[in-house]
């Protein structure tokens, strides 16, 4: 499980999840200088939740493959639809995804995958290209904060 070093996995950490950190560091160091139980048992239980909410998020990000990818009427400066089509490979799950599909010269609106069924899932982006013409497609980007916003973690999926 190559976490850090991964080139299609990123994580980052939000200003919640430094916030977290830093009351987590806190009440270990104070559970450590005071010998307090109970002070152990809240470090514990905060540690848990932070490892548990990575756990979760990461699992999200699992088994979903593109299946197509199909343009709809894109016309220059005006917006357009794009039908993507996902295979999710597990059972049905909760995933809490914003999708993020990244074109040349072009700007798409982020889409938002919530609980998936298995099968193919469709999925409308929105797109405003700017010129006629090609348009290369490099990225597929699925982002996550779920289910509690310390850590992003994104997954890139190369077209």
């Amino acid at each position: 499980m190559r976490l850090w070093n991964d080139r299609r996995l990123r994580l980052s950490l939000t200003g919640l999840g430094a916030q977290y950190l830093v009351a987590l560091l806190g009440v270990g160091a104070f559970s450590v200088n005071t010998g307090n139980n109970l002070l152990y048992l809240v470090f514990s239980l905060m540690l848990g939740l932070f490892l548990v909410s990575g756990i979760l998020s990461r699992r999200a990000l699992q088994g979903l493959q593109v299946v197509t990818l199909e343009d709809g009427h894109l016309f220059a400066r005006v917006r357009g639809g794009l039908r993507l089509r996902l295979l999710d490979s597990g059972r049905g799950r909760l995933r809490g995804l914003e999708v993020h599909l990244v074109m040349d010269d072009s700007s798409v609106e982020p889409g938002f995958l919530g609980r998936t069924r298995p099968g193919p899932i469709p999925l409308v982006l929105q797109a405003r290209v700017s010129h006629r013409g090609w348009i290369r497609l490099r990225s597929l980007e699925l982002r996550t904060r779920f289910p509690f916003g310390l850590l992003e973690k994104s997954r890139f999926i190369e077209l």
